[in-house]
């Protein structure tokens, strides 16, 4: 048993592609600046939270070394800096879905 299916092609191309440009600025001052003339400012996460890790610093300096407490203040910290790391990252995401969202072309 054979099926042969035969489809008549259209000349022109059914999906037609838009392009759209834009321009982006990264700097110092602002941590991006659109060729809309739309600045985002940087979050500064160390910044916010930099008490935190000198309060977590502080404890484990004071802790004999090669103690459990000592190791249980050294997690401490490094969870303040994955906190850190995690909500940075997070923001990144956010910006880039943002950025993708407002200038991407339309279905």
């Amino acid at each position: 048993m054979f099926l042969f299916v035969t489809v008549d092609a259209p000349s022109e191309p059914i999906v037609k592609i838009e392009t759209k440009s834009a321009g982006f600025d990264f700097g110092l001052k602002t941590f991006l600046t659109t060729s809309e003339d739309f600045n985002v400012d940087a979050p500064l996460f160390f910044k916010q939270s930099l008490s935190e890790i000198q309060k977590a610093n502080r404890e484990l300096s004071r802790k004999q070394k090669g103690s459990n407490h000592r190791e249980r203040a050294r997690k401490n910290l490094v969870r303040r800096h994955e906190d850190i790391a995690h909500r940075r990252e997070d923001w990144f995401w956010k910006l880039a879905h943002w950025l993708t969202d407002r200038f991407d072309i339309p279905p």
